[in-house]
């Protein structure tokens, strides 16, 4: 194991994040609806992966960024991000020995606890307390179902190529 592989493998893995937000941020029109959470996707993949190195303060710490533009509340996010990548750690040796499709359909549910928590924390303040279930609300977790498998081949082929454990 060469002496660097270490540093090399924080620096995909903070590239992966910094990809995933910038996703994040891009609304595309009409579309914007649509958009998955890639950050969290992004966070769950790695805590499936390497759960040692990637965990829930990681995921805090990228909840925290997803919220800096003003979306909800600050730590809205950290706080769904964190609630969802302990929930992914400790189920995440079921989750690993599954097939891609059975997997995607946890990330589903993962997602769709993601988008209900946000969608339950932001309805404690004041401007957001006459929010309702819309089928809009399922998109962004359709669509991560959707992409699921995609970014996890793309993921895992950067964690073999770079040799990241």
């Amino acid at each position: 194991m060469p002496i660097n592989s270490h540093k090399n493998g924080r620096i995909i893995i903070l590239m992966t994040f910094i990809i995933a937000l910038s996703l994040s941020l891009l609304k595309i029109a009409g579309l914007s609806d649509y958009n998955p959470p890639w950050a969290m996707m992004v966070v769950i993949y790695w805590c499936l992966a390497i759960p040692n190195r990637v965990g829930i303060g990681t995921a805090w710490l990228v909840g925290l960024f997803v919220g800096f533009p003003g979306t909800s509340l600050l730590g809205v996010h950290a706080l769904a991000f964190t609630i969802t990548a302990y929930i992914t750690l400790s189920l995440y040796q079921r989750i690993r020995i599954s097939p891609p499709f059975q997997q995607a359909i946890t990330i589903f549910c993962l997602l769709l606890l993601y988008s209900l928590l946000i969608h339950w924390f932001d309805g404690f303040s004041a401007e957001n307390q006459d929010r309702t279930f819309t089928r809009e609300f399922f998109y962004p977790a359709l669509v991560g179902f959707i992409l699921w498998p995609l970014l996890f081949f793309i993921l895992r082929g950067l964690r073999r190529r770079f040799k990241i454990s």
